[in-house]
């Protein structure tokens, strides 16, 4: 069993195209106090592998993965995964009319590793409705919302806060009216 960093992006495997994909990836070594690491940031000699994929979904570059050895090759056997629900504040305005954000992870929930909590460091994806570039989340600087791991730093919303300010400063909005979250039946 091997820790590695993959160097580039990794194909999803295709069982029609025939073997699977590989890309080169790094071995890590694992320390005592700082866990799986970068063996050519210490200035050591580090071991550059091939590295193939089975599994049906692509892999981006330095993301990290458990392998085994099968007929002398590293196959991914198990993906490292980022925590799968994070609590996020907007970097920017989000609108209907935007298909993503940049924003910022303040809380990391479930099995997994943590993803990056660097100011902007992720990108949220808004819900496409069933009208063609119109999107369903809106919200505001600094707005929290909830979201779900895709890929990489990439984010799938599934809640934000509901503003009862607009971005313009009149009273309403958010939620469609003066009552956050729309009408009073």
């Amino acid at each position: 069993m091997f820790v590695v960093k993959l160097i580039y992006g990794l194909t999803a495997y295709n069982p029609a195209a025939g073997g699977a994909p590989w890309t080169d990836a790094q071995i890590l070594t694992d320390t005592p106090n700082n866990g799986f690491v970068d063996t050519s940031e210490k200035g050591l000699k580090q071991k550059t592998v091939k590295v193939y994929n089975v599994f049906e979904t692509e892999f981006d570059a330095d993301t990290m993965h458990i392998c085994g050895r099968l007929d002398g090759r590293l196959f991914i056997i198990s993906p490292f995964y980022y925590k799968s629900l994070v609590r996020f504040t907007l970097d920017a305005a989000l609108t209907t009319s935007d298909a993503s954000q940049t924003a910022t992870i303040t809380d990391q929930y479930g099995p997994g590793i943590d993803n990056t909590t660097a100011s902007g460091g992720i990108i949220v994806h808004n819900m496409e409705t069933s009208a063609a570039g119109t999107y369903m989340f809106e919200g505001n600087l600094n707005d929290a919302g909830l979201a779900m791991w895709d890929r990489s730093n990439q984010y799938r919303i599934i809640q934000i806060e509901c503003d009862t300010t607009p971005a313009g400063g009149e009273e309403g909005g958010g939620g469609g009216g003066e009552t956050p979250g729309g009408e009073t039946p």
